[in-house]
Order: structure tokens, then sequence, then C-alpha cells
């Protein structure tokens, strides 16, 4: 290799391993542009330095399969023409790359979500309603100490048009607290006296004792005047002492991270169906290029293969050297493709848990990676045995023709 191909890529390589690092301390904006860099810097590093770092793979993946002759010819031919098995792999390690980093990214992400929702809370559990379309008082009592009653009760109140209102065991019953935007949008300031109709119809004129920036609803007063007001009025969840996987009349005790993660599995669903789509697609173009770089790398060896033809070796034999050498291939592209997207992960995951101040697991969807593994291998192996032995048997017929009148 020349000195600037070198230098190009220690510095790539380099790169991408500070960006990685970085990203474990970059904010929620840089986060993900730091980690897609650090991912391409990976690549463009490993790809300049394939001279170097494919001779010894290839000696540590073909040394199982050195013993019979075609994987022995197999190893060796991969060995010398590192050009051509760099070209090979490229694809691979592209399209595994961008699998283990894509989905990856989503599920980590999720599980992000999921350990910042279970360590916001010292809750032992969540308390849900279980064949119910809420949680009713006698529930809440059941599970909870005696007169600690607190979790909202949820309701709507009217002014000039329906607020969402949460009954709030910390204001007194003529109090009432209203959000930031919603004080400035009528006018009201701390201390004013309002009026606001409930579900009963009945209309109750309450003190404003705050105007919180972060409130959970539009207005907030004391539970028991929800109570009073709106007797159908149910909590569609609480926090509980009590641990995960009691049962109460109509209620149920569940674990925090299993509560957080149910609240999000239908937008987790479809995020994921469409992530599958994309590494779907993109492995469908990848799955072209690496069949148009095994179809090349054949048809240049067709002197080796005759070569091979005529020294003895059956068809079947230089097929199945060219489909182990393909496999063997394979192999090292997705090893340097779970190379390149693995460090960025974990930068990832450290960013995420800084963020969110709990531990936040490293999730690669090890099934679907290896589904994309094994259509490489297939599209590799495949196009590579149909070529090898297309092109063998059409050299070795024609090297093995009687001459004819005229050339004799």
């Amino acid at each position: 290799m020349t000195r600037v191909r070198w230098i190009a890529g220690v510095v790539s390589v380099g790169g991408g391993l500070a960006l990685a690092v970085a990203s474990g301390s970059a904010g929620e904006d840089a986060l993900v542009n730091d980690v897609l860099l650090a991912a391409m810097a990976l690549i463009a590093g490993l790809t300049l330095l394939a001279p170097v770092v494919f001779p010894p793979l290839v000696r540590g993946f073909s040394w199982p399969i050195s013993r019979p002759a075609v994987g022995m010819l197999a190893g060796r031919s991969a060995m010398t023409a590192v050009r051509r098995t760099a070209a090979t792999a490229a694809p691979v390690l592209l399209t595994v790359g961008f699998t283990v980093l894509v989905t990856g990214m989503v599920r980590t992400t999720a599980a992000a979500y999921t350990a910042e929702r279970a360590a916001s809370t010292s809750a032992a559990a969540v308390l849900v309603p279980d064949g119910a379309p809420g949680l009713s008082d006698a529930a809440l009592a059941a599970a909870s100490a005696p007169g600690a009653i607190t979790a909202p009760l949820p309701t709507t109140v009217y002014g000039d048009r329906p607020l969402s209102a949460l009954g709030d065991g910390g204001l007194a019953g003529d109090e009432a607290a209203v959000s930031e935007w919603v004080a400035r949008d009528h006018g009201w300031r701390t201390g004013d006296v309002v009026p606001l109709t409930f579900e009963d119809g009945s209309t109750v004129r309450l003190r404003i004792a705050a105007v919180p920036s972060g409130a959970p609803a539009e207005v907030l007063v004391s539970r028991d005047t929800v109570r009073a007001h709106d007797p159908s009025a149910l909590t569609p969840e609480a926090y509980v002492s009590r641990p995960a996987g009691m049962v109460f009349p109509g209620a149920r005790t569940v674990s925090v991270a299993a509560r957080a993660a149910g609240d999000q599995a239908e937008e987790d669903r479809l995020v994921w169906l469409f992530t599958l789509l994309l590494v779907g697609v993109s492995a469908g173009y990848s799955g072209l290029a690496i069949v148009n770089t095994q179809v090349m790398a054949a048809s240049a060896r067709a002197r080796e293969f005759a070569v091979l033809r005529l020294s003895g070796a059956t068809r079947r034999q230089v097929t199945a050297a060219a489909a182990v050498e393909a496999a063997l291939v394979t192999g090292i592209g997705a090893v340097l493709g779970l190379a390149v997207a693995v460090p960025a992960l974990l930068g990832m995951r450290a960013g995420l848990a800084q963020k969110s101040g709990a531990a936040v697991p490293l999730v690669v969807p090890w099934p679907t990676v290896a589904a994309v593994v094994a259509a490489c291998l297939v599209l590799a192996a495949g196009a590579s045995t149909v070529i090898s032995g297309k092109t063998s048997f059409t050299l070795k017929s024609a090297h093995s023709k009687p001459p004819t009148s005229a050339n004799a």
C-alpha cells in the first residue's frame, strides 16, 4: 500500500472511533449525526486498509476448512487475490453494516425510552385496568394504603371551550391551577377567580392558585371536586408500591418498564415496519451489487478455471471451490459490517444512557441481521456457482475439441 493510503485509512478509522466515543456525550441533536458519521468513517477506513485487514481475516476464516482440497483452494485463492476479495466483500460489508446500524438504532432508542420511563419514578409497579375502562376508587383503595388515593382523576371542564382537567390531591376544594398557555389565552393570572363548568352542568368559581409551566393538563383542580361533579370519572393508571403481578377487583399491577413498553407498542410496531421496509429496499439494491460483483469476478477468472479443469479438477470441484470462496468472502464482509456498526451503536447507547439517566441496553435484532447475512450468502454463493460452472464447462469443452481438418 502507498503511504497516502496508509495515512488516509488510519485517519478514517481513528476518526470513526473518536466520533463513536464523542457520541457518548453528544447532545440530543448531534447524537444521530455523530453515530452515522462514525459508521461512515469506519467503512471508509476499513476499505482503504483492505490489503492489510483482509489477509489475516482470510487466514482465520479459511483455517477450519483448509483440510479438504476445495477449502484449501478457496482460502488460497481469496488470500492471493486481495483486491478481488475486498471488492466482493464490500457490498456485503455495506449491507450488513447498514442493517445492524439502522435496526440497532431503532431498537436501542425504544429501549432507552422504556428505561427512562422506569427510572423516572420510584414506584414498584403500575396499577392498570383489567377488564374495565379505568380504575375505580375501590381498585385504587385496594392497591394503596388507606387514605393514599392520590392518582390524578381525568375529566373535562368548560369555559369558553372544553378544557382537559385532572383532579389533583395537592389542591384545596376552591383552588385551581392552569397551564401557562391557557392562562395566556384567557388573560388569567394567579389569584384570579374564574368560573368553570363541570360535567354535571354545575358552574363553580375557583381561585387560580398557580400557573405551572409543565402542567400535565390544561386545568388542575382538587380530586374531591372532580369526584363530586363527575362520579363516572375513572383513573387510567396509578403508580403503587405493590409488586408487579398482583390482581385486584378490575385491576392488576405490572412493572413500570412493561407499562412503558406497552404505551409505545403501537408506535414501535409502525416504526419497526418502516425500518424493515427500509432495510429490505437497501438490501435489494445491495443484492444486485453482490450478484454483479460475483459475476464479474467469476468471469475474470475464466483462465484460472480452465487451468483447474485441465489439471484434472472436475466441474463440481471447480464450482464448489468458487462457492466456498464466495461464502468465505461473505463471512468476512459480515464480520467487518459488525465491526463498523457496533462501535457506533455503543456510542449511541452511552449517549442515550447519559440523556435518560438510566442504564440503556444495546439491543440488536439478531434474527433480522441473520436473515440479511443469509440472503447475502445465498446470492453470492449462487451467482458464483452458476457463473463458474458455466465458464469452466465452456472452456473445458473448447479445449477438449479435436482439431478440425482445416486446422490440421
